[in-house]
């Protein structure tokens, strides 16, 4: 090629021909259902340097066209409906390319959808990128069948879609808020880890344990260190879980790269970590709060159940059940209430000290009234 032919995205071949070529941005491959862009330009320079502008000019256009928002939400959407439309034609969708009446009917289809486009001297058929989506769509689901209609994936598809079947079976509007803010969350930090919205299948083991080393260098809560082992595994496990939605639910085909990631080694149980009051504090908090009838009977109910004090003081009078076999009182999210987990919600039976203190408190609140509404009116969690 003479330096006066040098045109960006022209490429010579061993024939001595010119070709246009040019990679297709990548947001945009799967609504152009393609990689590349190519054109013939001609057999001498002198016939691609007139046809260069036309077909640079096309290309541009083209993708300035394609609206940014296409994805796989919509080539799904449009995969549906060629579903129906097969239906309605009396057409199957899957389809082993046998009988002569119906491919005879499929390419009689096909050619009336094309044929309301412009035809290229050069291949006598219509430009594919003239072609609207929609259309190319059900010519590849005609001419093949629709399961030949693929679906690419993005790593935000798939979370937007664990997100909103996820939230079908949940009412408490508290709940889904900060779920749905903890995929977010593990969302962006995924996509700063890879660097763009790529189709999910490009995930990589290397890509699972950058997220999880990422995950183990964030600050905690207090912020007075890194995050916690339950923490980490968590919000690895909610990723995990949004690729495993992924794959089942939209049938992609691929081996969630997280699967098998090594978090470290555990810390000891919390549990074992916390000791038991001993006799005398047990008996000291009794001597500090007999001033106080409200406070002691807070501690009372705390001491002879484990409840935790929020708990105790978002009990209503209707969480209680002095009269059953077993008297006890039930923690269970209300409205204005919420339990932070699912181990949380039980019933605590109720003997001795606790179950006086509970029926005295019964008899003085009306039903469905807060026990210990009068120092609790905001409805805040008190410190002891």
């Amino acid at each position: 090629m003479t330096t006066r032919f040098a045109m960006k995205y022209v490429k010579q071949l061993k024939d001595g021909s010119y070709k246009y070529r040019r990679l297709v941005p990548k947001p945009l491959q799967t609504v152009l259902g393609k990689k590349e862009f190519s054109r013939h330009l001609g057999r001498t320079e002198e016939e691609a340097l007139k046809a260069y502008p036309a077909v640079h000019e096309h290309f541009e256009r083209v993708v300035a066209n394609v609206p940014a928002e296409t994805g796989a939400a919509e080539i799904e959407a449009l995969k549906q409906q060629i579903n129906a439309q097969f239906e309605e034609l009396g057409l199957r969708r899957h389809w082993a390319k046998s009988g002569w009446n119906e491919q005879a009917a499929r390419e009689e289809e096909a050619d009336r959808i094309l044929a309301k486009y412009p035809i290229d001297e050069e291949t006598g058929n219509p430009d594919p990128d003239d072609v609207s989506l929609a259309d190319r769509l059900m010519v590849t689901a005609l001419l093949e069948s629709p399961a030949a209609i693929e679906v690419t994936y993005t790593i935000s598809d798939v979370f937007s879609h664990y997100i909103e079947h996820w939230k079908r079976d949940q009412d408490d509007e508290g709940k889904i808020k900060r779920y749905e803010d903890r995929v977010r969350r593990m969302q962006r930090h995924l996509l700063s880890i890879v660097g763009s919205d790529i189709p999910i299948t490009e995930l990589t083991r290397d890509h699972a344990r950058k997220l999880r080393d990422r995950l183990r260098e964030q600050p905690s809560q207090s912020g007075d260190g890194k995050a916690a082992y339950g923490t980490v595994k968590r919000n690895f496990n909610t990723t995990k879980a949004a690729i495993n939605h992924g794959i089942k639910e939209l049938d992609i085909v691929m081996v969630n790269p997280l699967n098998g990631i090594e978090l470290g080694k555990p810390p000891i149980n919390a549990r074992d970590l916390k000791h038991s009051l001993p006799p005398e504090v047990i008996a000291a908090m009794y001597r500090e709060l007999s001033n106080n009838q409200v406070l002691l009977d807070v501690w009372t109910l705390m001491h002879h159940t484990g409840a935790q004090n929020a708990e105790i003081l978002g009990l209503r009078s209707d969480d209680v059940y002095l009269n059953d076999p077993v008297p006890h009182f039930e923690i269970r999210p209300r409205e204005g209430r919420s339990v932070k987990e699912g181990v949380r919600i039980r019933k605590l039976p109720l003997v001795g000290k606790a179950h006086d203190t509970m029926r005295r408190l019964i008899e003085n609140t009306a039903h469905g009234e807060y026990l210990f509404g009068k120092i609790w009116p905001d409805r805040q969690t008190l410190e002891f």
